[in-house]
């Protein structure tokens, strides 16, 4: 071993001298120094190893001592190259060269060496004086530093001085794309959106389309690449190319519907084209892949505020209604629904809603005030009555109660005073509700039930005029008031 040592110490004197740029090779290969191919081999005899470090160690020349440092770094394999890289650091800090010695903590950096026990001295060597080269090597070190210490603030800056000095010290694009793009992934926030910046300012906000669309594509993680087109989409967008803006935004909802910047992105892309409507299935994705039911509702609130802006009531009407079947509530959402309603001047549509709702109700208190909601919302024409007092109908069948008795016999008054020939159908609505109630009830409750049914049949039956109508209102009120 010593003697591989010494005829590589003594082969190492006509290899490692570097050769002049432009100079001819004089020498054939066979007359190469035995030792010269060795070099292009990795080492893996440990005992010759330490025969050439101990060597190097017992070398005056700092130089060759250096060399034969770098060629065991060179040599080794993978496991062990970064701790011999780390070595060949700390030889280069007794040397006094910083400019190694960055090289040698960046290199280690690039093997997956953890450099957190480095961190001082790395710190240290940013007031000292570099070569262009250096800083780079510098500021690559102190990124991975900053990414080992698990600071992914401090991470995601120092990667992103590291692609700006790329990008403007290196002419380097791709290095300085990869180098923003690992920033982007320390910051989960804001990382993306600086991604986009970036790429519009050192260059252009076409590069940033370009770029960030040819991310989208490479990216294998469904979840990242949807921020990366939410992204390509606003940048797009910035440059005025809706149409491609409008298309990674369905690309960004269609990877992960969550994405807000996406559908706001798309929302304006549809109204700079012109093309409104072709946003109502885009809602209708986004609600259909959210989470719970409060997420449908935001995303069909959403919606119907956006086309009642723009004017599209009767797609509002109809994702106003999906709100409100989504969470039933008295609130804004019932409001908006009423509202579009009226605007598309298709009001039966709204109290159908809330009819709707008060079917799919469990509980049977529930479904009465929904029926009653929904009777308070009908029109005030013919129709609208017929259909308040269908509603009213139910919900008395439901939970009879002196109110909802009042509430139908004004109903049944307003029908013959619009339409004085219809009194016959007055008479048969009631009628047929009190059969259904009878055949369909069950227990003491339901005997309840007949008996207010049956009430209610007979007193409203003799509806041949309005005056017979009115007397058979005041019978109702007479009979509920002593039944109570």
């Amino acid at each position: 071993m010593a003697r591989a040592a010494a005829a590589a110490e003594q082969g190492y004197g006509g290899a490692a001298r570097p050769r002049a740029r432009g100079a001819r090779r004089s020498r054939s290969s066979k007359a190469r120094p035995p030792f010269a191919a060795a070099l292009t081999r990795p080492v893996r005899a440990r005992a010759a190893r330490r025969a050439i470090e101990q060597v190097a160690d017992a070398a005056r020349d700092p130089a060759r001592a250096n060399a034969r440092r770098c060629w065991i770094a060179a040599g080794a394999p993978a496991a062990e190259r970064g701790p011999l890289l780390l070595e060949l650091a700390t030889y280069y800090e007794e040397l006094g060269d910083v400019d190694a010695e960055l090289h040698a903590f960046a290199r280690a950096a690039r093997e997956g060496v953890d450099l957190s026990a480095r961190a001082p001295r790395i710190d240290e060597l940013a007031s000292r004086p570099k070569s262009p080269d250096t800083e780079l090597a510098f500021l690559e070190a102190r990124a991975e530093l900053r990414l080992d210490e698990g600071d992914s603030s401090r991470a995601a800056d120092a990667f992103r001085d590291l692609g700006a000095a790329l990008w403007d010290m290196a002419d380097d694009r791709p290095r300085a794309v990869q180098a923003w793009l690992r920033g982007a992934h320390c910051d989960s926030v804001h990382g993306y959106d600086t991604l986009r910046r970036d790429l519009a300012s050192f260059a252009d906000a076409q590069y940033a389309v370009d770029c960030l669309s040819e991310l989208v594509e490479r990216e294998s993680d469904r979840v990242r690449s949807g921020v990366i087109a939410t992204q390509a989409a606003r940048a797009a967008l910035d440059v005025g190319a809706y149409t491609r803006a409008l298309g990674l935004a369905k690309l960004a909802l269609d990877r992960d519907p969550g994405h807000a910047d996406a559908l706001e992105t798309a929302e304006t892309a549809c109204a700079e084209l012109s093309r409104v409507p072709e946003m109502s299935p885009i809602y209708d994705q986004v609600a259909r892949r959210a989470r719970g039911r409060f997420g449908r509702r935001a995303a069909h609130h959403r919606a119907a505020r956006f086309f009642e802006s723009g004017g599209v009531a009767m797609m509002a009407l109809k994702h106003a209604a999906q709100a409100f079947i989504a969470v039933p509530s008295e609130g804004s959402t019932l409001s908006l629904l009423q509202r579009t309603a009226a605007r598309a001047q298709r009001e039966s549509v709204a109290v159908r809603t809330v009819e709707h709702v008060a079917e799919l109700s469990r509980s049977t208190h529930a479904r009465a005030v929904w029926l009653l909601r929904a009777a308070s919302m009908t029109a005030r024409d013919l129709e609208g009555t017929r259909q308040k007092m269908d509603l009213l109908l139910k919900a008395t069948v439901i939970l009879p109660s002196p109110a909802t008795l009042a509430m139908l016999a004004v109903a049944a008054r307003e029908i013959v005073s619009l339409a004085p020939d219809d009194g016959a159908a007055v008479a048969l609505r009631p009628s047929a509700r009190a059969t259904s109630s009878r055949r369909g009830s069950r227990g003491p409750t339901a005997r309840g039930s007949r008996s207010r049914s049956s009430r209610w049949r007979w007193t409203c039956s003799p509806t041949a005029s309005g005056g017979g109508a009115r007397s058979s209102a005041r019978s109702a009120r007479t009979r509920t008031s002593t039944s109570t």
